[in-house]
């Protein structure tokens, strides 16, 4: 489910007020790339400012905020506002567009709402984002100490290279990306300036706050395949000094393919970790295929490579046992690899907040 942007409802609007330059710079970019007249879903719709700027026939906000929500049909009684979370929503209809303005910032799960839109996207469907450029965190933070930003929970900071890969892992294919809006606040004939002829500049260019990409859904026979034959995998666990761990990570541990097995390769620990496999392995290993070793060499590498000369999968997969990356998560390694979209899948840890 998607963190809800704090502060609610109206109080919102003394924050638009405040900041009116930039949100009419979003809506006036929306609208350069949005046809009128057409039909528009916005997910994260908030005070409604935004669908209502691109005219649609007919627009439906997705807000997960009641309040918000509710003040927004209030204010644009002709729109569409429904009070849910677009990772779970049911659309039940197709759109011509597809609205993200920074909703990706503030989201739990980025790849499942991108597999949810898929049902709302005809072949033609434009899907638009836009969200903040990592290099502007320490500046926005302090915007908000200053009380010049609105409060927000923690945000996701993501690059323009981690939205394609997430895009490209549900289906879509990016047609055009790019950065704009070098300077967010209002100064009478500089603000212009400076982002109609300066932020274009390559150098310059890098450094706007905002990123936006346009995604469409690849072709069908580009497409990988979305019902892959199941197929067996092997997670290998390195361990050292985590016997805290160990049963955790079985107990967490998702059923991959038509079969899953656990290798722990453990590495010379002080803390009572090959003790601890060895009682976790016994106790599961009716439930689970476990397999155990102790390493033979010294370092990570090594005990990777010796995980991998035991495994018996179709797929290798590496989990630390520190588990900073849950073991829940793999089921989207296995899907990726499995759908055919790529041969090697590797995670990154810097995209979401700490937990």
């Amino acid at each position: 489910m998607a963190k809800s942007p704090l502060p609610q409802g109206h109080s919102l609007e003394k924050w638009r007020k405040r900041n009116l330059y930039y949100y009419h710079y979003l809506e006036r970019f929306y609208v350069t790339l949005v046809q009128p007249q057409k039909d528009v879903l916005e997910i994260g719709s908030g005070l409604g400012y935004l669908l209502k700027a691109v005219n649609p026939a007919t627009g439906l906000g997705v807000e997960i905020d009641a309040a918000q929500a509710a003040y927004a049909r209030q204010r644009f009684p002709e729109l569409d506002f429904r009070a849910d979370d677009g990772e779970t929503c049911d659309f039940s209809r197709k759109f011509d567009y597809i609205l993200l303005e920074n909703t990706v910032n503030y989201l739990d799960n980025i790849e499942k709402l991108f597999n949810n839109l898929e049902s709302a996207c005809k072949p033609s469907t434009r899907l638009i984002l836009t969200f903040h450029n990592p290099l502007w965190n320490g500046v926005l933070k302090l915007a908000t100490k200053i009380r010049q930003r609105r409060p927000v929970p923690s945000l996701n900071w993501l690059s323009l290279p981690d939205v394609e890969n997430l895009l490209y892992l549900v289906g879509f294919e990016v047609i055009k990306k790019g950065k704009t809006l070098l300077f967010p606040k209002s100064l009478p004939g500089l603000s212009r300036l400076i982002n109609r002829f300066l932020a274009p500049l390559p150098l310059l260019n890098k450094l706007c706050l905002i990123h936006y990409v346009i995604a469409r859904k690849r072709l069908r026979e580009a497409t990988p395949q979305r019902h892959p034959q199941p197929r067996t995998c092997s997670v290998i666990v390195p361990a050292r000094n985590e016997a805290e761990n160990i049963e955790a990570c079985v107990q967490r541990m998702p059923r991959l393919g038509s079969a899953t097995e656990i290798i722990f390769v453990e590495g010379h620990s002080t803390d009572g970790t090959w003790e601890e496999i060895q009682r976790v392995a016994a106790v599961y290993g009716e439930a689970y295929d476990i397999k155990i070793c102790q390493q033979s060499g010294v370092g990570k590498g090594d005990a990777v490579r010796q995980g991998f000369d035991m495994a018996s999968g179709d797929i290798l997969m590496i989990l630390d046992a520190d588990l900073t990356v849950r073991p829940e998560d793999l089921v989207y390694f296995y899907e990726a690899v499995t759908s055919g979209v790529c041969e090697f899948a590797n995670g990154c840890r810097l995209i979401y907040p700490v937990s």
